[in-house]
């Protein structure tokens, strides 16, 4: 599986790499109509909107590859300035 993402940086996810904004995940063997979950832990390097990307792939024949690809927008809100209370002394 490869995500695909400009604002976000690969924090965690299980047999995961991260080169030039691509995550490749290698998920092992899938069998026909069968399905996996994975949890990509990402964080936010800008701030802005995210079309993150996650295509499956594979080197055995696939009669539907309509389920390969799917898409989903994140918004990234500015961070929140930290406060700042500065120390007098008198």
């Amino acid at each position: 599986m490869r995500v695909k993402s400009q604002l976000l940086q690969l924090v965690s996810a299980p047999g995961c790499t991260q080169a030039i904004a691509v995550d490749t995940c290698d998920l092992g063997g899938l069998a026909d109509g069968g399905a996996k979950s994975i949890q990509i832990i990402v964080e936010a390097v800008h701030d802005g909107v995210a079309i993150n990307t996650a295509q499956v792939m594979s080197f055995s024949f696939s009669d539907d590859a309509s389920d390969n690809v799917r898409f989903a927008t994140t918004n990234i809100l500015p961070a929140k300035p930290k406060p700042y209370l500065p120390i007098i002394q008198s």
